[in-house]
């Protein structure tokens, strides 16, 4: 099962899960999940949060209980399309957008680091995107594969389009 949730904005809906979803993959690892492109808050480049549980329970109310947590990560996105969406409505209508010092984040300003710490050791932490038209609007189509290992050493591979 994947786990892929990002955060949103605007932030100031307590209680809300704010794009949050969980996927089963097929039998061949795929998960594919439809989205709107992330908004962003100050100090954080856009990105998606990801777990990976290899084994989960799904309950009657069709939420599930992750057990074993498998992998934890962030999924980012080239600088380029960032400054592209950010010309779009609803993000160019973000008032951090406009602010000095504000703005959003590029991957290599995070504060956490996590996009610069992820690129170590040749971990592949950006969607490959691509345009679904012949114009940015027309919408945009990400793949990445995530690799986790098992508890025996052997490789779990969830790949993820959206």
């Amino acid at each position: 099962m994947c786990y892929l949730f990002s955060a949103a904005y605007p932030r100031d809906h307590d209680g809300e899960t704010w794009l949050r979803g969980a996927q089963i993959s097929d039998e061949n690892g795929i998960v594919e999940f439809q989205s709107i492109f992330p908004g962003y808050y100050q100090g954080r480049s856009t990105h998606w949060h990801i777990r990976v549980h290899p084994d989960y329970e799904i309950l009657p109310n069709n939420t599930y209980i992750g057990k074993t947590l498998a992998h934890t990560g962030q999924l980012f996105v080239q600088d380029d399309i960032n400054k592209a969406v950010d010309m779009m409505h609803p993000y160019i209508n973000n008032h951090l957008r406009t602010m000095p010092g504000r703005g959003r984040t590029r991957n290599w300003q995070d504060s956490l680091n996590i996009f610069e710490d992820s690129q170590i050791g040749g971990y592949q932490s950006m969607w490959d995107m691509h345009f679904m038209g012949s114009v940015i609007s027309q919408g945009l189509q990400g793949f990445i594969t995530v690799v986790s290992l098992s508890r025996a050493g052997n490789p779990m591979t969830e790949s993820m389009l959206c």
